[in-house]
């Protein structure tokens, strides 16, 4: 097409959206819902059609007069239907039978599809609804059963949402739960078209979404009320209000009469995954089961890792990714209450898969594979994830089965939020109002948390609290009064974990004893990828970030920076650009052995480091850069480093050694703090060595990404031992 008919072709659109706006009260009017013999007779008047059509012979006019009538090897191809009824058996919305070109973008992907769900599933038109993966072709095949319910879905171009739509409306059809007299309930529905095309097909619908006080409220994908979640395209107003209704619902905490079993269907498209982690996300998916009467069917869509495996699922900002492992214990554990799922399960996301979208933003059309970051202190690697429709029908004869057995470890019961799937970890990280309830937890706590640090520090735990050298307490992220709140969020750490406490500690630290302004200098070592340099930058301090030397074993792990941009994640771009992060802080390899002049001048504002100084070779080695780190404070300056801290005895006169890292015991602290004050400087406090009354539940290995405060480990004679974070702010005094 040349330039004039480019710049034209948005008229073909305008001119489908324009025949809706015409047909719309005509043929999604409460009297189309009617059977015919209730209809009341038409009044004569000029048809809607007519005027469409007249409509649509002038619009093409202007555009093949502005066009010049179309390219001589480009014919025009007409305008895309306003197909409203799936059952009229039409093509495809838009006429595609190979997939499009991604848009330009990054040339090569950080993350792979495993070869496992690499393969093609047999499409037909009247094919059965199946819990499945996202697989592209599915939007454009000619063969695919999905093809007639994109227009009615007002689906206009291959993306893995209108998937999701077209698969949750294709199977609550097809398994004859929508259509006159049903009812369903629709959870997280934002502004979705599926609760519109439900009441288009004759079903009474309630919609809900999170009430208007969450974090999700403040996205434009919430509503608040029944006609921001209308379609007006796919249903008038009047036939909306009278068969559909409102409400906020916490997915956490459905009311009993949601889940009393009174609906023919329940869906939810994308939603659940961010309720607040794997189990929570389990948890709803169980309870709105409950809602489903005999013969009722659930389709609900989420998130799905396709590039790994691991027994707990990926968490990433807001969300929480499905792994393999882990959906398939939920299909178990379904099926164990006496559920159907609709399949086989099929993980197959096409032999030639859609190509992997990793930008930001992320490129549409043809957006359905992506990549994302894993949410770890110590893992932010890229993984592949799609999207999955689960499928569950509750049988027409029900009967509800007992919860199997727990498992139990050392003849102690696991409680009843013990995840099926975990390997190795002492409790449901993601459960943390669970966290101190199991018999196994207070035995475990008892046994490896010396009574020394079972103390609560209430004191603090106020918006304006000043900065102590202290243990992690846990109440410290997960209390709204604590002062570390504010500099959680600022420093984009929304994990509940003891990093995160690190980063808001040091953050808050260096805030409140005020060198974190404009034009203050300061220095990290062994920064690697944390977000406290981002965080200063923006404050619009001057930063000297450092790590090891790349040819060390420090080099080889995907914690470590070689270089500014080797410091830096996609994520930091909510708290600073990348570019702006360039103009405030360079960046030096440094052995924190032995530490170049310009480090130890005495030219900084302040200094930290975020559990860097125990990896550095030892006890001796670990004080000796302690101390002399000191020496880059000029008058008055700052510095705030997190280590790690034994609280299995409060006695050991040495630091226990474990893997490549040293653990301080609390007479080691001591006498390290003492050398501080002897030369000179003032250690902020009192030190409190408290972690809570009721200690935060013991995590063992593998660890777990929430919830991670107090771990076991073993040291290098295979000695179990219970270690924390420690925060430890010194000052120089001014001159």
């Amino acid at each position: 097409m040349n330039a004039t008919g480019e710049s034209c072709s948005f008229i073909p659109l305008l001119l489908v959206h324009f025949t809706r706006l015409v047909v719309d009260e005509t043929l999604f009017s409460d009297d189309m819902r009617r059977p015919k013999a209730e209809k009341p007779p038409m009044p004569r008047r000029t048809s809607p059609m007519v005027i469409a059509a007249v409509s649509a012979a002038v619009v093409f006019a202007l555009y093949f007069m502005l066009a010049g009538g179309g390219g001589a090897n480009e014919p025009y191809e007409g305008p895309r239907e306003s197909r409203l009824h799936p059952k009229d058996n039409h093509g495809p919305f838009e006429t595609l039978t190979t997939r499009p070109p991604l848009p330009p973008g990054p040339a090569q992907p950080e993350a792979s599809i495993q070869s496992e769900f690499a393969f093609d599933r047999p499409l037909s038109r009247d094919a059965k609804p199946l819990s499945r993966l996202c697989w592209d072709r599915e939007m454009f095949d000619e063969k695919s059963p999905l093809l007639p319910y994109l227009a009615p879905l007002n689906c206009t171009f291959p993306h893995r949402k209108f998937w999701e739509f077209a698969s949750i409306a294709h199977a609550l059809d097809k398994l004859g739960v929508v259509k006159r007299g049903t009812r369903g309930i629709g959870f997280g529905c934002g502004v979705e078209p599926l609760a519109s095309f439900f009441v288009n097909q004759g079903s009474d619908v309630v919609v809900s979404d999170a009430p208007a006080q969450g974090e999700w409220a403040r996205t434009n994908q919430h509503s608040q009320g029944l006609e921001m979640t209308r379609h007006k395209l796919l249903i008038d107003s009047n036939t909306y209000a009278k068969h559909a209704s409102f409400r906020a619902i916490d997915m956490n905490n459905l009311p009993k009469d949601v889940t009393s079993g009174k609906f023919d269907f329940v869906y939810s498209g994308g939603a659940l995954e961010h309720v607040g982690g794997e189990a929570k996300s389990i948890a709803f998916i169980m309870n709105s089961l409950q809602a489903l009467k005999p013969g009722g069917v659930a389709a609900h869509t989420t998130e799905f890792v396709i590039s790994s495996d691991s027994t707990r699922n990926v968490n990433v900002p807001w969300m929480t990714v499905f792994t393999k492992t882990v959906w398939t214990n939920l299909l178990k554990r379904i099926e164990d209450a006496g559920y159907e799922v609709i399949g086989p399960m099929n993980y197959g996301v096409g032999q030639d898969p859609s190509p992997i979208d990793w930008g930001r933003p992320y490129r549409a059309p043809h957006h359905f594979n992506l990549v994302a970051y894993r949410e770890h202190p110590h893992n932010k690697d890229p993984f592949v994830h799609t999207s999955v429709l689960l499928l569950v029908r509750k049988p027409a004869d029900f009967v509800p089965r007992p919860p199997p057995p727990r498992p139990s470890v050392q003849g102690i019961k696991m409680p009843d939020w013990w995840p099926e799937n975990v390997a190795g970890s002492i409790f449901d990280p993601e459960r943390p109002e669970h966290t101190m309830s199991g018999r196994l937890i207070k035995r475990l706590n008892a046994e490896f948390i010396d009574a020394a640090f079972r103390t609560d520090r209430p004191a603090f735990l106020q918006p304006d609290s000043a900065p102590i050298s202290r243990l992690c307490w846990d109440k410290e992220v997960t209390d709204p009064a604590s002062p570390l709140q504010k500099y959680r969020f600022e420093a984009n750490s929304s994990v509940v974990h003891r990093k995160y406490w690190e980063f808001a500690s040091i953050a808050h630290a260096l805030d409140k004893l005020g060198v974190l302004r404009p034009g203050a200098k300061g220095v990290g070592f062994g920064c690697g990828k944390e977000p406290l340099a981002p965080l200063f930058a923006k404050r619009g301090c001057n930063v000297l970030l450092s790590d090891a030397p790349s040819s060390g074993q420090w080099g080889t792990t995907t914690q470590h920076a070689e270089s500014l941009k080797g410091a830096w994640f996609p994520q930091f771009e909510q708290i600073i650009s990348f570019a702006d992060f360039g103009k405030k802080t360079t960046f030096m390899p440094a052995d924190m052995n032995a530490l170049p002049p310009q480090m130890t001048d005495g030219s900084f504002d302040f200094t930290w480091s975020a559990g860097s100084f125990e990896h550095v070779g030892g006890q001796k080695l670990s004080v000796g850069f302690f101390l002399n780190q000191l020496k880059a404070l000029k008058p008055g300056g700052v510095a705030a480093h997190t280590t790690e801290f034994v609280i299995s005895t409060a006695t050991a006169p040495q630091n226990v050694e474990c893997g490549h890292m040293t653990v301080f015991t609390k007479p080691v602290l001591e006498a390290m703090l003492q050398e501080v004050r002897s030369a000179g400087y003032e250690v902020i406090g009192p030190m409190d060595y408290g972690v809570g009354s009721d200690p935060s539940p013991l995590d063992s290995a593998p660890y777990s990404v929430g919830h991670h405060f107090n771990l076991l480990a073993n040291d290098r004679e295979g000695h179990r031992f219970a270690h924390t974070s420690v925060l430890i702010v010194v000052r120089r005094p001014p001159q």
